[in-house]
């Protein structure tokens, strides 16, 4: 009984899964203050780790898994976006 050549080959499939930010307001990526929460936003600091939340009850912690870089790119009028593959 002969093989079919299909019994001979593997297909790899991959799959990407992306998440994109959009934004109207240009204080969301500029502006003078870049410590802190704005550091991810407005200095091009790697998004990473724990993330004390900012506002509200501040002694909640948000981990993140693996490295992501916010990239704004401009769309016109003050809106930007960015990706990142998740």
């Amino acid at each position: 009984m002969s093989a079919s050549p299909i019994d001979y080959f593997s297909i790899a499939v991959t799959t990407n899964t992306y998440a994109v930010t959009y934004v109207q307001d240009k204080l969301f990526y500029s502006g003078s203050k870049v410590d802190g929460i704005y550091s991810f936003f407005r200095n091009c600091d790697e998004l990473h780790g724990e993330i004390r939340k900012p506002t509200g009850k501040k002694d909640e912690i948000i981990h993140i898994q693996g490295n992501y870089d916010i990239n704004w790119l401009p769309l016109g009028n003050g809106a930007s976006y960015y990706t990142v593959s998740i």
